[in-house]
């Protein structure tokens, strides 16, 4: 199995060259080179990318988290507004909103969209649920100054949009791959958690405080807060830096933090009979808000802590890609140049070798063998085809020395050889002669019978020429003459065919004149009504007139009358112009019809004429198609007759040509004798010549 296997890649790669061998060995590591490089550029490009998220992001967290803390106090502030029932905090409360859009400009003035770096989900979802939420502010403003809000939902609208912006914030915490980095981003969250449970403390002491008492869900809510801040500082100073850490240290044990204490401590006692008046909403608010802006001052430090240590990440992950990028090409290059070295040391002095065998083989002794200087396998090669050459001039000498000795046996041989052609060139050549005499004889006799009976061919040819002249030029009359009997025919045709068309057109134009007659007959018919209706008129106007004089007897009684009568006599007047007119189109009516009836009749006596004329014309031409005809049938005779000569003549030159072929064929036996003779004498002349070469 393995020698199978062996075989089989020799089998294989030797279709290839020994340069492109060597390639592809050395491509096979450098492919895996350029993988795992291109693996750890990919992993340093990440890297790099991740500290740049990173940095942009911690870059924003002061603006972000300071929003959240000027929410945070105004949501202190409208929680002991809501609690002291409008009676306090009203400055503060309009003071603190001004410096909450400040904060809320600066923010959108820096982060306007979750775009490029920070558009990925851990970001741009509680940016995009925040930017929800502050649409509804100016809303919830007005709710809060018109006291229709209680303290809880007011606490739930502000905790909700800040944990949306501090979430923002802490996004970084999961992409962030480094443990240092790790634990400053998990101190950092866990102080953005701390001081925002230390701000909705402020809210509901600020309202426990302002309203004189703490309910039973508002004390439960208090008092969980700052148990809840106490996990989440311990949370940061394990995972801080040094220095952060110490500052919160010195924050929680300072002064404002121990008032804060003791304000807590009081409030503890109040569901156990603990007097809480000594303490105010305001008072409550401010020392609370020293604390957290204490706790911010702690956070601003880490945070500045973070974004260098972020930049300072983004700066080696960035080295670290040009230094991954510019070995992997170092190492790409020295392996490339390397493996052009070795194989360039391997191929050229094989190609070289190759070419000095091929010239070995085809004879060529005189090479140089270089390589046989070399120390390797490939010297070794070189050296043993230098054998080869030694070995092939030794044959070459021997060689030569057989040549020289089969050169002299040879020219004895062809001396003999000689001897033997020249007297069979003497026997023979005499008999060649004197059939070659005889065939040329023969030749010439068959040449002058031949041209007579191409003579008497070509007088015949042309005889026959004219007299296929003559006929064509008889059927050419022939067909002429038929050509004119069918035209002559044509002619009579269309004489008959005018001499029919000029009777029809007789026919209807008398027809035409019945017509117009008729007509005539109707426009008189009409006449003589328009006539009556002249008399009526005439009539209905003398009735009209003696109306309107029995109107006029009746005085103011018949004027409707009257104008009946006078509309009637208008009526009568405008009928009987009417008639008239009408009556006056009915006369020139008349004229034209009788004008028309005379130009018909005279058209009908031209077609009568044209009639008679063309009936004569086609007797004419009936009797010249008769003589056409005759003429025709005479010469077609003429034509047959033509031909009949025209077939002897044709005859006459087959036959001549017969004897014409008889001739050349004594010819071609004459020139094929000649050429017998000629090969005779060249094969006699070859035998000789090789009997004589040997």
């Amino acid at each position: 199995m393995r020698f199978f296997i062996g075989s089989s890649a020799v089998v294989i790669f030797s279709r290839f060259s020994i340069a492109l061998r060597i390639a592809v060995l050395c491509l096979i590591p450098s492919v895996a080179l350029v993988a795992l490089g291109i693996q750890r550029l990919v992993d340093e490009r990440g890297n790099a990318v991740r500290a740049r998220i990173i940095a942009g992001v911690v870059e924003l967290a002061p603006i972000v988290s300071g929003l959240a803390h000027e929410l945070q106090k105004e949501r202190g502030a409208s929680a002991g507004f809501i609690g002291a029932k409008g009676s306090a905090f009203i400055d503060r409360l309009t003071a603190q909103r001004a410096e909450t859009d400040a904060a809320l400009a600066r923010f959108r003035g820096a982060v306007p969209r979750a775009g490029g770096d920070l558009d990925y989900p851990a970001f741009s979802a509680p940016f995009g649920r925040a930017q929800s939420i502050l649409a509804q502010l100016d809303e919830t403003r007005r709710e809060i100054d018109g006291r229709r809000i209680v303290v809880g939902e007011v606490a739930g609208y502000y905790t909700r949009l800040i944990g949306n912006l501090l979430s923002m914030v802490k996004s970084v915490s999961t992409i962030a791959d480094k443990g240092r980095m790790v634990r400053s981003l998990t101190a950092y969250s866990a102080l953005l958690e701390g001081k925002e449970h230390a701000g909705i403390e402020r809210a509901m002491g600020a309202n426990g405080f302002g309203s004189g008492t703490f309910d039973a869900a508002i004390y439960r809510r208090f008092v969980g807060l700052g148990a809840t801040q106490t996990s989440y500082f311990e949370m940061v100073r394990d995972n801080a830096p040094k220095g952060a850490g110490e500052l919160l240290a010195t924050v929680l044990d300072g002064p404002v933090s121990e008032s804060v204490q003791e304000m807590r401590d009081l409030a503890y006692s109040a569901p156990f009979g603990g007097d809480i008046s000594a303490v105010t909403g305001p008072q409550w608010f401010a020392a609370s808000t020293a604390r957290i802006d204490e706790l911010k001052r702690v956070e601003d430090v880490l945070a500045r802590d973070i974004v260098a240590a972020a930049q300072a990440g983004a700066a080696v992950a960035r080295s670290a890609f040009l230094m991954v990028a510019t070995t992997l090409g170092l190492l790409l290059a020295t392996l490339a140049a390397l493996s052009i070295a070795i194989a360039r040391s391997i191929a050229t002095p094989i190609r070289k070798l190759s070419v000095d065998m091929r010239l070995l083989a085809e004879g060529d002794v005189g090479i140089d063998i270089a390589e046989r200087r070399l120390h390797d396998e490939i010297g070794g090669m070189a050296r043993a085809v230098e054998v080869f050459r030694d070995n092939a001039i030794a044959k070459t000498a021997l060689e030569t020395e057989a040549d020289a000795a089969a050169a002299r046996e040879e020219e004895r041989k062809r001396e003999t050889m000689n001897k033997l052609a020249n007297d069979f060139d003497s026997a023979v050549g005499a008999i060649i002669v004197s059939v070659s005499e005889t065939t040329n004889e023969l030749k010439l006799a068959s040449q002058g019978m031949s041209a007579m009976a191409e003579q008497t061919a070509n007088q015949s040819t042309a005889v026959a020429s004219a007299s296929e002249e003559m006929s064509v030029n008889v059927q050419t009359v022939a067909s002429a003459t038929e050509e004119m009997g069918g035209s002559v025919d044509e002619i009579g045709r269309q004489a008959m065919l005018s001499s029919e068309k000029a009777q029809a057109a007789s026919a209807a134009a008398a027809q035409s004149v019945g017509r117009v007659r008729a007509l005539s007959g109707s426009v008189e018919r009409i006449g003589g009504i328009l006539g009556l209706i002249q008399a009526i008129a005439k009539q209905t106007n003398l009735l009209a007139l003696n109306a309107t004089i029995e109107a006029a007897r009746a005085g103011e009684a018949g004027k409707g009358f009257a104008v009946v009568a006078s509309e009637v006599k208008q009526l009568a007047a405008q009928t009987a112009e009417a008639t008239e007119e009408i009556s006056s189109q009915i006369g020139v009516i008349q004229g034209e019809t009788n004008a028309s009836v005379a130009s018909i009749e005279e058209v009908t006596r031209a077609i009568e004429d044209l009639s008679g004329m063309a009936s004569v014309i086609a007797a004419a031409v009936e009797e010249q198609g008769v003589v056409t005809r005759e003429i025709a049938s005479t010469i077609q005779q003429a034509a047959l007759a033509t031909e009949e000569v025209t077939g002897n003549i044709t005859g006459v030159g087959q036959a001549a040509g017969d004897s014409s072929a008889a001739a050349a064929k004594v010819r071609d036996l004459a020139g094929m004798m000649a050429a017998r003779a000629a090969d005779l004498r060249t094969e006699t002349d070859r035998f000789v010549a090789t009997v004589r070469t040997g």
